[in-house]
């Protein structure tokens, strides 16, 4: 696993074979990271210099080069340590600069938000020349809808958060052509009781396993939230959004308060009506409490 050092043009300049540690990590929809080690008379030191890119050649993710660390040891000796973020890292550059108010399919709600600040943004000086959108027809993320409002938040902030409630993923790659191509995704069940997708199983009775973690904690679970949204004071627009499945009465019942008074009920085109209002409001708390659920992971070494 060599990393390959790429300049923002895409020209590759150098093959890192030498290095004392690399990690390398991708997430579904979230940004990833790396982590390289090398030692200070690397050759190809003058290539590791931020803006400029990390590929691999088994994986279609690109790592942009953020941080420089040069960490000087008596006993264990110098090291030049290098990380950085995956490509997606660059949606956070521009942010959603207009109230933009979204409803309707999801994707559709995405690509508006990456079209009008990134792709073909009416001020030409903030275009990401090189980003491209590549519509899913995965009907699992052509069925999906959305509704909300952004004002502010970067756009990497915003897909997130959209994706995160639905539970869908996002990446960004170069293709053969060299655009920055970005894509929605959904996840493919490969546990025991799926059908029709090949099931992956990890047991130490397999051989495949060789330590594993389980967590489960309650700790942060919700079941009903308070959702503020535009006012102040006696005059804040509240609105009480419950988890369907969740308890609402006694011990059980667990509050939560979500803030989101960027929601406006006015815009360049007019003002919401009181039930679309809510209806923006209805959505940021389900998101809230999508993020306050019960916690159940599982981690292993493979």
């Amino acid at each position: 696993m060599e990393p390959i050092v790429v300049t923002p043009s895409l020209v590759t300049v150098d093959i890192v074979d030498n290095f004392d540690s690399f990690i390398w990590t991708e997430r579904f929809d979230d940004v990833g990271e790396f982590e390289l080690y090398l030692p200070t008379n690397s050759e190809g030191l003058r290539y590791i210099i931020p803006d400029n890119f990390l590929q691999l050649k088994n994986s279609k993710r690109t790592m942009v080069i953020e941080s420089l660390y040069l960490n000087t040891d008596v006993d264990d000796g110098n090291q030049y340590i290098v990380k950085g973020r995956s490509l997606e890292s660059i949606l956070e550059r521009r942010i959603v600069r207009a109230q933009t108010i979204l409803n309707g399919n999801l994707q559709t709600c995405v690509k508006t938000l990456l079209n009008q600040n990134a792709i073909s943004p009416s001020n030409a000086d903030r275009r990401i020349i090189k980003l491209v959108f590549e519509d899913s027809v995965d009907p699992l993320i052509t069925s999906l809808t959305f509704d909300d409002q952004f004002h502010g938040e970067t756009l990497l902030e915003a897909v997130r958060f959209i994706c995160s409630g639905a539970g869908i993923g996002f990446k960004l790659t170069v293709s053969s052509d060299g655009y920055f191509v970005f894509k929605l995704y959904a996840g493919v069940d490969r546990s025991y009781q799926t059908l029709g997708d090949s099931i992956i199983l990890f047991s130490p009775k397999m051989d495949n396993l060789t330590s594993s973690q389980y967590l489960f904690s309650r700790k942060d679970h919700k079941t009903t939230t308070l959702v503020g949204g535009e006012g102040s004071g006696y005059l804040r627009k509240l609105l009480d959004v419950n988890d369907p499945g969740g308890a609402l009465t006694d011990l059980d019942r667990r509050e939560l308060f979500t803030d989101a008074a960027t929601i406006s009920s006015s815009y360049s085109g007019g003002t919401l009506s009181l039930a679309n209002y809510n209806l923006l409001l209805t959505h940021r708390g389900k998101v809230d409490l999508v993020a306050n659920h019960d916690v159940e992971a599982f981690d292993g070494q493979v």
